[in-house]
């Protein structure tokens, strides 16, 4: 993996925790609001839930794929084993 890499997805953590924290203190700090029709507050924060929701959903679905990829690799050292016949590597067998 590049530094280039690397440091995007550093970032990309700090990004995501910092939006967490800032959204979870705005959560907090407009808990008790009085609220009236058409709430700024109340759409913020239906925003933020929906927000919060995908990030889980992706974070679920990477692990998934993490996990179904780690249970394929045996498969996939099995079938390198298969494709390396004799016939395959050209080997003359003059015994």
């Amino acid at each position: 993996m590049s530094k280039r890499i690397r440091y995007s997805a550093v970032l990309l953590a700090v990004a995501v925790l910092i939006f967490s924290f800032a959204a979870a203190f705005f959560a907090l700090h407009e808990y008790n609001h009085e609220c009236g029709e058409n709430c700024p507050i109340c759409a913020a924060g239906v925003f933020l839930k929906t927000v919060f929701k995908s990030v889980y959903i992706a974070f679920y679905v990477s692990a998934a794929v993490a996990a179904f990829s780690f249970a394929l690799k045996p498969l996939s050292d099995l079938t390198s084993f298969l494709k390396n016949t004799p016939v395959m590597l050209k080997v003359k067998m003059t015994d």
